[in-house]
């Protein structure tokens, strides 16, 4: 009986060990929990006595939140108490990647670099005239660079101001949601930038890397069997592999074609991205599981942002390559047998004579693909798991939109 209660409870590894201090039974780590519906923050070790000193911390750090939110909802805090909350609101943000967390941290450095009196500012006072006269110094200013730098005084970029700019506005949003601020001024600054089109292979050349990711070395094969024309008739295999520099096995592989190649594992993985457009971390977690055949789709599980977690349909080549793969496939199993391609990406770049490509690369290519495939550009950025309903992938591929409507425009006629 006792067995049969056990299998029906579930299985539950926390264990209150003090207030605001729990233990994963699990595991062995510690963690925090504060406030009434508080999650669970890693206090990142197994030592009760570490875990009660960084405890402390988040207490004081709490009651420090707890504080000023009520301050906030009086109009009782100025900006560089808001910027304090938002930056350890970042922190405890569990759905939010570390290369996220560091690059917001990283750009509000910056809007305090380029605006020092921000901080002082109450947050209404944060007007759109203000805004506008940032900007305009901001453009202006030199950033600062370490002793010793061959290039100083250089101005930012408009990339790294647009983020600022950005921050800004993420700032300005988090005012309005602790009630410091009824609403958030518009942060319409820096749109003159635009941003860095990729350089991506042509279809042609797409199947000539895939095919050279597959088979390591085979363009410089096929370049070395053309120098060698007729002198390779009365040889045997093994002396025109030798003089060809490569191995007697190697050299069959190219000529007969029957093996899969030694980068198989390889060009599936960028066959994956190419198809799917998703990052590559999305694509190294993709398991069986998420993946279903009947219906088309699959269950990207996103981790940069809340809009990153999507269902996206499958490209007819897509489904075509998930079902070559065959064979019997746990739902706990990941799909992708490697989690980096990128050095035999550049490698194979650099054989082919064309631009290096990296991972991210692939996930233009898959939008630019379908961009050029007439789907709408709202509807890619929700398969890209965008976060900004399309704003970023105007910025990026609205010149293939516009481009395909001059070419649309040379067929209308109004008197012919």
């Amino acid at each position: 009986m006792e067995n049969e209660i056990a299998e029906k409870t579930p299985h539950n590894p926390w264990r209150l060990i003090e207030p605001y201090l729990y233990k994963n039974m699990d595991s062995g780590r510690y963690y925090s929990r504060l406030g009434r519906q508080g999650v669970f923050c890693a206090l990142k070790t197994d030592r009760i006595s570490t875990a009660r000193l960084r405890l402390a911390d988040r207490l004081h750090e709490f009651k420090k939140s707890s504080h000023l939110r009520a301050a906030a909802s009086n109009g009782d805090v100025n900006m560089g108490q808001v910027i304090d909350l938002f930056l350890q609101s970042t922190t405890d943000d569990a759905e939010l990647r570390e290369s996220t967390k560091k690059d917001r941290k990283i750009s509000v450095q910056r809007l305090a670099a380029t605006w020092p009196e921000l901080e002082l500012l109450k947050p209404r006072d944060v007007t759109i005239s203000r805004i506008a006269a940032w900007a305009s110094r901001a453009s202006k200013m030199a950033a600062k660079t370490p002793p010793g730098a061959s290039i100083r005084n250089k101005p930012y970029t408009i990339r790294s101001l647009q983020k600022a700019a950005n921050a800004l506005r993420s700032i300005l949003l988090y005012s309005v949601k602790i009630d410091a601020l009824n609403a958030a001024p518009p942060v319409q600054v820096f749109t003159g930038g635009k941003a860095k089109r990729p350089t991506l292979p042509s279809r042609t050349h797409l199947k000539a890397l895939l095919y050279e990711i597959q088979y390591l070395r085979n363009a410089e094969v096929i370049k070395a069997a053309k120098a060698c024309g007729a002198e390779t008739e009365g040889k045997t295999q093994e002396e025109v592999a030798t003089g060809l520099g490569i191995s007697l096995a190697t050299y069959k592989r190219h000529r007969n074609g029957t093996t899969v190649g030694n980068g198989k594992d390889s060009a599936d993985f960028a066959k994956l991205l190419i198809f799917t457009g998703m990052r590559v971390d999305e694509a190294r977690n993709l398991k069986w599981g998420d993946i279903n055949l009947e219906k088309g789709q699959i269950t990207v599980h996103g981790t940069k942002t809340s809009s990153s977690y999507r269902t996206i349909p499958m490209i007819p080549e897509l489904k075509a390559h998930l079902e070559s793969l065959g064979g019997e496939h746990h739902p706990t199993g990941h799909v992708s047998k490697v989690k980096n391609i990128n050095r035999a990406l550049a490698s194979a770049c650099k054989r082919l004579s064309i631009p290096k490509l990296t991972h991210h690369s692939l996930r233009h290519l898959f939008a630019t693909i379908a961009i050029e495939s007439r789907v709408d550009i709202p509807t890619v950025s929700s398969w890209l798991g965008h976060a900004d309903g399309g704003s970023l992938a105007m910025r990026v591929y609205g010149h293939l939109r516009d481009e395909h409507s001059q070419a649309e425009a040379q067929k209308v006629f109004a008197l012919k």
